[in-house]
Formats: C-alpha cells, structure tokens, sequence
C-alpha cells in the first residue's frame, strides 16, 4: 500500500466528518454517537483518505457489536516524555467487546 502525504490534516475536522458518516451505521439503533476532541489538536501529516478509512472501520466495528448504549471517539494529546508528544484517537463503546 502506498500512502500520500499530500497535506497536514485537520483531524478534527476529519473526525467530524467520518462521524456524520457513521450516523448511517447506527440510525436503526438506540446508540448514540458522542465525540471528544481537544481543542488543543495541532494537523497532522498523514494520508487523510487512509486515516478517515481507518477511523471509519473502528467506528464500524464498534456499532456493529454495540446494540444500545454509546459508542465515543476521543482525540487528543498526550506528552508521555518531555519534548514528546503524541495524538491518541480512541474509539469506546459499550458493546460485547472482545
């Protein structure tokens, strides 16, 4: 697979984006979509179509198994060393899990 690093991303906006398509995959259900993004979330560089794909398919999967309840996508920034820091995307639900 070759990815394309064209430009920085927004991931919020990104985020935003994969969850108003993912209302589809949970209309039929009572689960609600929820979303916390940090206002403090710089662009990335990435391959948005990659990375909209694999948000998606987390989301995807997470109402796949969740019947009610919730499903949260979380983004935000963590320094786990100084001068180090990381964007972490977690997608919870309150599905059968694993």
């Amino acid at each position: 697979m070759e990815l394309s690093f064209v430009d920085d991303v927004n991931l919020a906006d990104l985020i935003t984006s994969v969850l108003s398509t993912a209302v589809g995959l949970v209309k039929d259900k009572p689960i609600q979509l929820k979303q916390i993004i940090s206002p403090d979330l710089p662009s990335v560089r990435a391959d948005p179509t990659r990375l909209r794909q694999v948000i998606l398919n987390l989301l995807s999967n997470a109402a796949k198994f969740t019947e009610q309840g919730t499903i949260l996508i979380e983004a935000g920034v963590q320094t786990p060393q100084p001068g180090k820091s990381e964007i972490i995307v977690k997608v919870t639900d309150t599905g059968i899990g694993i």
